[in-house]
């Protein structure tokens, strides 16, 4: 194959890794965005991460332990449940795959944050088996091959992307049974773990290869080693706090000789540098007791030297293969060195220009190699595409063309290497000819959404924004049948809910098009200006009272009346300005909602926090957001008959101390209160008002989807079916009440709420109880817990915006029933929130204090 056609082959097919590009052409017209490598964009870390720049595990811990015991609460519901809305034939992104080692018919694939699946039927049908645990993104699994019932499972994503950065692991789980239970076995602060190895005769040995944080440095990294199977954990190898271990293997014939690639990588949301001089081949010769870094023929150490994958032969003791990466920034393909006498010495072997753009500019998002099995000098380079040499890594051919590109995952099978099992960005694919020809499994559903939508006029039209497969549509309802409309990755898609004939979707940074054919056709339709700022998940709304009018935000509003054939800008810059890294992508409009009631009354959410508002259709804008957390604004919504009773929604996690996930102004923002209730500390996506129940709304947060059925004092979730995992969008179809939620992992889901105005509350499943009397209250009151066992917590006095006013006790607080005294003769006149927070519940009551 020339190298002409392969470079017009890595154009054509290349989806590109877009987390971290930046598209800045505002006037190209083509369905695809481009493909020019630009300073990396984190949305979805910033967005949960915003301002601080890190993540509260406890918190999240917290709220992993609180859902599912909400879930547990309402297990027994039967009035209505979530059904599958699809897709199952579009993919998303697998990190891993695992064959059983004699049975042919069992498969497992690991999803970047959709849990493990599994297949007993030679991937035909698959069954999720990693639903109930505390994490959804897998980094790597690893087989037992003398007990095949015994698998280690690594959570956390490790491949450097800004969205796995996002949703981190909490350690190593166990299956003993091939995934029919899982144990919690260690490890919970290694955040993200790129490989997983077990000793080949000895199922209690294994090893983890820790890639620990990816946004910061920290200690909980290295390579970690249990010979208990997983009851103990021993650091075996630790570099820096800055440096990964990102692979591990051990050889076969001689398991006490093992290898470990380490990795210096830190990353910001605004920069990157995912090279250094301590990314390394690592030797042990003592089963993993100590180890010597290996340089003799090697790239010697130096600040470009980025990810390093390694495989070891299976037919030949000692003989071990690398490939390199360069360059901090890109990690771009270095070379393929290989050992034939245990890394001793090395000697680079590819000497094929055309595999050279095998990682095209991201190498640090796959940045891996195998091995066949049974064929020592048969290797496969997984990168943007997936290459193959049948010479020990000199010559290489492309294989598997019209395979979805970003590949993470490649088995084959040790009995029949003519079977092989690949996963990338769009699913898994399976090869029973050795490589020659493949078949897209479309049966999984494990696609991330960022955005769904609705066609109010043919409700069994779904759309919906993907990570990396663009936006889909399904025409007739079947979750089998999604079809691509626009390419890049997908963001909001709206249908004129009053004519259908005019819809818009748009790709990454705000690139707009629009159909004026029903979905047939999509042109180009806006980009903003040269100078805008925008969003990756660029917002676009239309006027719920006269949908032929939409408004578009950059850093400053835009809006047209005419379809999106022209647009106007409306507002100055609303955020804080542009960020003090020079980063185009912050700054920017993250929310807007226009008053069902008036639209000349507009309000606006930034992702630093702002939100703002106009009374006379734009030009002027007032800034409301005293009393709201600086946070990342997910969402507005406006009361659909008061122009003045208005919604948002934040990101983000606790920092030090409790924050505001759900606010509500019935002054048009002039005063908030927090009605964010027993919620979860999690970062909240979205909110619904019920259009038929006043204080009914739903929310979509990092876990689920809840609701409240009086406005906010009590949230519980809506159904336990849906399954634990990130929910970016809810859609509400008022006419058949259907309410559609875009997970990020799980493809989507939705419910039939029509029954659900009979739905009765349902008692949880252990009580705890929070009471005040008297109250109102002068002076003193009686602040009454009664708790089904002792646990830690802290009882908490808040005004109505969240904003915290005292400690009121903390520590262990006992069973059963218990009175706190507590002097409320210090507040003003006005009404206040008492929270007692605990790992388990969280509780709040209003209390009214009248002088």
């Amino acid at each position: 194959m020339n190298r002409l056609f392969k470079l017009s082959f890595l154009f054509c097919f290349s989806l590109l890794f877009l987390q971290s590009c930046q598209n800045e052409n505002k006037e190209t017209p083509s369905l695809e965005p481009e493909t020019e490598e630009k300073t990396p964009f984190d949305w979805m870390y910033n967005q949960r991460a915003y301002p601080h720049n890190q993540f509260d595990m406890t918190a999240y811990r917290s709220a992993v332990r609180q859902t599912q015991l909400a879930k547990q609460a309402v297990e027994s519901r039967t009035d209505y449940e979530w059904e599958l809305a699809g897709p199952i034939n579009t993919g998303g992104r697998i990190t891993d795959v695992v064959l059983h080692p004699t049975n042919e018919d069992l498969i497992y694939v690991g999803a970047s944050v959709g849990g493990i699946w599994k297949s007993e039927d030679k991937g035909t049908t698959w069954a999720p088996i990693f639903e109930n645990q505390a994490a959804s993104s897998i980094g790597d699994m690893a087989i037992s091959e003398s007990n095949p019932n015994i698998m280690y499972v690594g959570t956390g994503e490790a491949n450097g992307s800004a969205t796995s950065g996002a949703f981190f692991g909490n350690g190593v789980y166990k299956t003993t049974n091939g995934g029919d239970t899982w144990t919690h076995v260690g490890l919970e602060n290694s955040q993200h773990i790129g490989r997983m190895a077990v000793h080949p005769t000895n199922p209690n040995r294994a090893f983890a290869a820790a890639a620990g944080s990816l946004y910061g440095k920290n200690n909980d990294r290295g390579l970690y080693r249990t010979i208990d199977g997983g009851t103990t954990w021993e650091q075996v190898l630790f570099v820096s706090d800055s440096t990964s271990v990102i692979d591990v293997v051990i050889d076969k014939f001689v398991p006490n000789i093992m290898f470990a690639a380490t990795w210096e990588r830190v990353r910001q949301p605004w920069q990157r540098s995912y090279g250094g001089t301590t990314s390394g081949i690592w030797r042990s010769l003592d089963g993993g007791d100590t180890w010597e870094e290996l340089s003799n023929g090697l790239p010697a150490n130096n600040p470009n030297i980025g990810r390093i994958g390694l495989a070891m032969a299976q037919t030949q003791s000692g003989l071990i293969y690398a490939s390199y990466t360069t360059n901090p920034i890109t990690n771009i393909f270095e070379g393929v060195y290989r050992s034939s006498n245990s890394g001793t010495t090395w000697e680079k072997v590819d000497n094929d220009y055309d595999v050279e753009n095998v990682f095209a500019s991201f190498g640090w998002f796959f940045g891996n190699i195998r091995v066949s099995p049974v064929d020592k000098d048969e290797l496969y380079l997984l990168g943007q595409v997936l290459m193959k040499s049948t010479d020990g890594g000199v010559e290489w051919e492309f294989i598997a063309q019209d395979n979805h590109v970003d590949n993470h995952g490649l088995e084959i099978h040790p009995q029949n290497p003519d079977f092989m099992v690949s996963g990338n960005d769009g699913g898994v694919y399976i090869s029973q000819d050795g490589g020659d020809s493949w078949v897209h499994v479309e049966t999984l559903p494990i696609t991330q959404f960022y955005e769904c939508e609705i066609d109010n006029s043919v409700p069994h039209r779904i759309y919906g924004g993907t990570q990396d497969n663009g936006t889909i549509v399904t025409l007739d309802g079947e979750i089998d049948n999604f079809q691509r409309i626009l390419g890049g990755d997908g963001f909001h898609v709206l249908v004129n809910p009053d004519d259908n004939t005019y819809a818009y979707a748009e790709f990454q940074f705000g690139n707009l098009f629009r159909s004026d054919n029903g979905g047939n056709s999509y042109q180009y339709a806006f980009g903003g200006e040269d100078g805008d700022r925008h969003n990756w998940n660029t917002p676009v709304v239309f006027d719920p009272s006269n949908p032929q009018t939409l408004y578009y935000g950059a850093d400053k509003l835009y809006r047209s009346t005419n379809h999106a054939v022209s647009w106007e800008a409306i507002s100055g810059d609303l955020t804080d300005g542009e960020h003090p890294s020079g980063a185009t992508s912050f700054g920017t409009i993250s929310a807007i909602a226009v008053a069902p009631s008036n639209p000349d009354v507009i309000y606006v959410g930034t992702d630093d926090g702002n939100i703002q508002v106009t009374t006379i259709g734009g030009i002027v804008f007032t800034n409301i957001s005293d009393g709201v957390p600086n946070r990342y604004v997910t969402e507005i919504a406006v009361d659909p008959l008061d122009e003045n009773t208005v919604y948002a929604t934040l990101s983000g996690y606790r920092y030090l101390e409790y924050q505001p996930h759900v606010l509500k102004s019935i002054n048009g923002g002039q005063t908030w209160e927090d009605i964010s209730g027993n919620l979860p500390e999690i970062p909240v996506n979205d909110i619904i008002l019920d259009p038929d129940f006043a204080d009914t709304y739903f929310i979509a947060n990092d876990l689920g989807v809840w609701f409240t059925m009086n406005g906010g004092v009590e949230w519980e979730i809506l159904d336990p079916s849906l399954p634990m995992t990130v929910v970016n969008d809810l859609d509400f179809h008022a006419d058949t009440r259907t309410l559609l939620a875009a997970t990020f992992g799980r493809s989507m889901y939705q419910v039939d709420l029509t029954d659900f105005v009979a739905t009765t509350r349902i008692d949880k499943v252990d009580d705890f109880i929070l009471n005040i009397n008297p109250n109102p209250v002068s002076s003193q009151a009686n602040i009454k817990l009664e708790l089904p066992r002792t646990t830690d917590g802290i009882l908490e006095l808040f005004d109505l915006s969240g904003k915290k006013i005292t400690t009121i006790a903390k520590g262990k607080f006992s069973a059963g029933k218990q009175t706190i005294e507590q002097d409320f003769s210090n507040l003003t006149n006005g009404r206040y929130i008492v929270r007692f927070a605990s790992q388990e519940q969280i509780l709040t009551k209003k209390i009214i204090v009248i002088h």
